[in-house]
C-alpha cells in the first residue's frame, strides 16, 4: 500500500507525499489528505489513471515500442504526451484512446470538471497523425488555451481537458529523451509566439542549419520580393518544404530556392504542421557544395631579358 495526497481542488488522487503541489492541477497539497491505494510497479502510476497494455503512461526513461512509432520516409517518429510531474503518454498510431472521468477511459482523470466520457484521440492521413475531439462533455476542451469541438493536433499544441494539462510532441523515436529536454525558440513564451527579423541581416541557409544544431521542431517562413516558402522541421530534420507565388516547387528544390532569397522577411513559428514530404536528406547535406571547384591552372611567369638561348650563335648588331 502506498500512501498518497487528495488535492482538495480537483480531486486529484495520485500525488505522493514528496508532492507540494498538485501533479494535475497545480495547487497547494494539503499534507493530511492522505490516502492508501496500490500503485503498479510496472508502470509506476496508479492503474486508474492509465489503462491497457498499450495505453500506459511510461517513466521518463522509457521509450516507445515498435507499434507507437510513425515512418515519414526514412524517419521515425513518435506522438508524445507530456503530462504534469515528469510523466509521458507515448500515443499508439491507428488506435482510439479516450479521456475522462469514467472507469473505461483509457486514461481517467479523477475531477469533477470531465465528463465520465471527455475526448478522444483517435488518426487519420497517412503517415497517420493525431485528431482531438470533444465528446459533447460539458465542459469542453481547449487546445492552447481556445476551446474547439475537434482539432488536429500539431507539435508544440497543448490540450486542456478540465484540470488535465499535456502538451504534444511530435519527437524522433531514436532518443525522445534528448529531444524533449532540448530548449525550444518559444519555450519561454506561448505557442503562438514567433521569431521574426530580416533576411538581409540573418541569411536563411545560416537559420536553417541552425535550427538543425539545434534540433528545433517547427515551420520557418520566407517572405521575399517576389515569391517565398516555407521550410518544415521536426528536430532540425525538414520533413516538408514549398517554393514559389502558387508554392509549386517543393522539397528539396524548394529548400535550395529559399535559401537564394537575399531580401525580405521571415518568421519561425515552433509549429511542424504541414504534410510531410519525401525529403529524405538533412539540411547539412543539402547545402552541401557539389565538389570542390575546378582550379585554372595560372600562366607561366613572364621572364625578363632576352630569351633563352637555343644553342647557335646570335647575330650581333
Amino acid at each position: 500500500m502506498a500512501t498518497k495526497i487528495k488535492c482538495d481542488s480537483c480531486g486529484y488522487k495520485n500525488n505522493t507525499m514528496d508532492d507540494l503541489v498538485c501533479r494535475m492541477c497545480s495547487q497547494k497539497l494539503d499534507p493530511n489528505k492522505r490516502w492508501n491505494d496500490a500503485v503498479d510497479p510496472t508502470v509506476g502510476i496508479n492503474r486508474s489513471v492509465a489503462r491497457g497494455a498499450a495505453k500506459t503512461v511510461r517513466e521518463k526513461n522509457e521509450g516507445p515500442s515498435e507499434d507507437q512509432i510513425v515512418y515519414v520516409g526514412d524517419f521515425a517518429i513518435c506522438y508524445v504526451f507530456t503530462v504534469l510531474g515528469g510523466r509521458r503518454l507515448i500515443l499508439k498510431p491507428g488506435e482510439v484512446f479516450t479521456f475522462g472521468r469514467g472507469e473505461s477511459c483509457d486514461y481517467k482523470i479523477d475531477s469533477r470538471a470531465c465528463s465520465r466520457r471527455h475526448a478522444r484521440i483517435h488518426w487519420s492521413g497517412d503517415p497517420p497523425a493525431p485528431e482531438v475531439i470533444d465528446l459533447e462533455s460539458k465542459n469542453g476542451i481547449l487546445v492552447n488555451g481556445e476551446p474547439v469541438p475537434r482539432k488536429n493536433l500539431e507539435d508544440g499544441d497543448e490540450l486542456t481537458i478540465g484540470p488535465f494539462t499535456a502538451t504534444l510532441r511530435v519527437l524522433p523515436a531514436t532518443d525522445i529523451d534528448q529531444a524533449e529536454s532540448i530548449d525550444r525558440l518559444s519555450a519561454t513564451t506561448t505557442t503562438t509566439q514567433r521569431l521574426v527579423g530580416e533576411v538581409k541581416l540573418i541569411s536563411v541557409p545560416w537559420l536553417l542549419q541552425h535550427f538543425e544544431r539545434l534540433k528545433e521542431s517547427g515551420t520557418l517562413t520566407v517572405y521575399g520580393e517576389d515569391a517565398g516558402g516555407y521550410v518544415a522541421l521536426i528536430s532540425g530534420v525538414p520533413i516538408a518544404a514549398a517554393y514559389g507565388r502558387d508554392l509549386e516547387v517543393t522539397g528539396v528544390e524548394a529548400i535550395r530556392a529559399i535559401a537564394k532569397i537575399r531580401t525580405g522577411r521571415f518568421a519561425f513559428s515552433p509549429r511542424a504542421d504541414a504534410t510531410p514530404q519525401a525529403i529524405n536528406a538533412s539540411l547539412a547535406e543539402i547545402f552541401a557544395p557539389a565538389g570542390p571547384p575546378q582550379r585554372r591552372r595560372p600562366p607561366p611567369p613572364r621572364r625578363r631579358g632576352p630569351p633563352p638561348s637555343t644553342g647557335g650563335y646570335r647575330k650581333r648588331r
